[in-house]
């Protein structure tokens, strides 16, 4: 059997064409994750944004915040956005263990894990800090 081989001159033209259909795909699937994170972001930031918790904060008010941020967790699609606000739930939890417990310097250093979270989210979303749990 013998091998056909293309003509040189288009040899040239195909590589071109692959290369640039190759970093299309690569466009694309980077241009869908920049909308996926995006939507995510806002929506995130429209459930959270107005609870604003602090060491003053109650149970209630904690419980309040992890019911809107759970319900958002669901919808996400973005992995880095969805990660950072899996670790601001986590925190809230452990912030709502604390505020149970009331002793005040266990509270102080939830509230500080969810402030640094908070602004991880918001690093993550590209915006400021208060549209995330309303610092």
């Amino acid at each position: 059997m013998s091998q056909r081989r293309l003509p040189q001159p288009l040899v040239l033209p195909l590589i071109v064409a692959l290369a640039l259909a190759l970093a299309g795909c690569g466009a694309i699937g980077k241009a869908r994750d920049s909308a996926d994170r995006t939507k995510d972001c806002a929506a995130l930031a429209g459930k959270l944004t107005g609870l604003k918790l602090n060491a003053k904060s109650t149970e209630a008010d904690v419980q309040r915040a992890l019911n809107e941020l759970e319900n958002a967790i669901n919808n996400l699609s973005n992995d880095e956005v969805r990660s950072a606000a899996q670790a601001l739930d986590r925190d809230l939890r452990a912030l709502q263990q604390k505020v149970r417990n009331t002793d005040q310097a266990d509270i102080d250093k939830a509230v500080a894990k969810v402030q640094a979270d908070a602004e991880a989210l918001a690093r993550t979303c590209n915006v400021p800090v208060d549209q995330i749990m309303g610092q």
